[in-house]
């Protein structure tokens, strides 16, 4: 068996990172990667036993954390007889590029290409009898694994991403299975609150290895690159992917100084320009919005105006449709609508007789994947100021009522949700339509399939 320091200087001198440079070379620049991450995975007691049965090692994004999963799956396997190695990635596309980690490491290194036979899912090593199996952590089943192994290892690859902790319940209690056996998590930051938090609080307070790493702190991530994702993508989820900070579920949505500073002249709508209208509504509770917005004539590829908004208000406590089924209808025949999106939750029975009675195109606008993606995209509309609007109160009032919620398994998304009692239905309703509006190709009138 290799010892500790035979094993690191294997890794210094055979692994690689994506560029090829091997770890020797930027061990130099970024000495967190031997002291924090690889030594203490691999440190044993005077028996030969992990020194830590537990290793949590929290990084950022772009720190080499899929690469040092595979890196650390691999020397094992290398570095016993026997060696049971289990890499369970977030989910199965995780999986394949843990895969592809894997082998690259082998492309770019003829020794572990002679030293690992290559199947799918698996790499084994013929010589030592030893074996590396990669799992999603969406996998139906984890128990019975590891029941005849004399050596164990499980590498949990992203934990703050997967969706139920039933495989790692599954994994930590196959652990006294064998009696040389370690779990090790490498994985950013996460949402407070979820079982993931839950996991980190239990191994810090059982005094295991834990490494959290403040922000940004490899040598290869340049300041530059890292203002851009700075500048695209929701301030939690920075927080979180970037700065390695836990986040609450629910924060802030837009600064409404970046809000106010879209609000410009907007010329009037005539019969001729394309236009999408969003819709959103509840039975009771909530109120009925409509938002009409169109490409920015000073930006048509990529910007949107808002053209017109209205909103409805329930009267004791129920929400009279006929009012906004006549506005739909007058405005639909006064203009050019090429498209009304709606939450299909509670309005498909609505726009489906509205749609039959006045031939207009509506599409129901998922609420899911595909309502994450527009309303983040909203975001970065109103950060870059390619969104226009009239500076109307009301939809001021509701977009400063929205929160962002951040889902754990999520790396780029946030959502929009209530904070409070206050109305968020016609920011909703414009997150529908200017997403709507920048996948149409509005002078076809035909849609673009963009969406997961």
């Amino acid at each position: 068996m290799l010892d500790a320091d035979a094993a690191l200087d294997f890794l210094r001198e055979h692994m690689s990172l994506p560029d090829g440079r091997r770890l020797r070379e930027t061990m130099p620049d970024d000495p967190w990667i031997e002291a924090d991450v690889l030594r203490p995975i691999l440190a044993v007691n005077g028996d030969g036993l992990p020194l830590h049965p537990l290793v949590y090692v929290e990084l950022a994004r772009g720190h080499w954390k899929t690469g040092g999963v595979a890196a650390v799956a691999m020397v094992e396997a290398l570095r016993a007889d026997g060696t049971e190695v289990y890499a369970i990635a977030s989910d199965f596309d995780q999986a394949a590029l843990l895969v592809e980690a894997m082998r690259g490491q082998a492309r770019r290194n003829p020794l572990l290409a002679r030293l690992f036979h290559q199947t799918k899912y698996e790499f084994s090593v013929p010589s030592t009898g030893s074996r590396i199996r990669i799992m999603s952590s969406d996998a139906p089943s984890f128990f019975g694994i590891g029941v005849d192994a004399r050596r164990l290892r499980i590498v949990c690859d992203e934990l703050g991403q997967w969706q139920g902790r039933e495989l790692f319940d599954a994994a930590i209690t196959t652990l006294p299975k064998a009696r040389d056996a370690q779990l090790v998590i490498i994985s950013n930051a996460g949402v407070k609150g979820t079982w993931q938090e839950e996991v980190r609080m239990g191994a810090a307070a059982s005094g295991y290895h834990l490494f959290s790493a403040p922000g940004v702190i490899a040598s290869w991530i340049r300041p530059e690159d890292l203002e851009r994702v700075k500048a695209t993508v929701p301030p939690p989820v920075f927080a979180r992917f970037y700065e390695n900070k836990w986040v609450e579920e629910v924060g802030g949505f837009i600064e409404m100084e970046a809000w106010d500073a879209c609000q410009a002249t907007v010329p009037p709508l005539d019969a001729h320009t394309p236009v999408v209208i969003g819709v959103d509504a509840a039975v009771s509770g909530d109120c009925f919005a409509c938002v009409a917005v169109s490409r920015d004539p000073d930006r048509p590829r990529d910007g949107v105006m808002v053209r017109d908004v209205r909103i409805w208000k329930p009267d004791g406590g129920l929400i009279d449709f006929d009012e906004p089924r006549a506005y739909l209808a007058e405005f639909c025949r006064a203009h050019r609508v090429v498209q009304v999106a709606y939450d299909p939750f509670q309005l498909h029975d609505f726009m489906t007789q509205f749609q039959r009675a006045n031939t207009v195109w509506c599409e129901p606008f998922q609420q899911g994947p595909q309502r994450a993606k527009a309303d983040s995209d909203l975001f970065q509309l109103i950060r870059a100021g390619r969104l226009v609007h009239d500076g109307e109160p009301s939809l001021r009032e509701h977009a400063a009522a929205c929160g962002f919620k951040v889902a754990a398994q999520e790396d780029t998304r946030a959502r929009l949700v209530k904070r409070g009692k206050a109305k968020i239905d016609a920011a909703v309703a414009l997150s529908m339509a200017a997403s709507a509006c920048l996948y149409l190709l509005l002078e076809q009138q035909e849609p673009v399939r963009r969406y997961s």
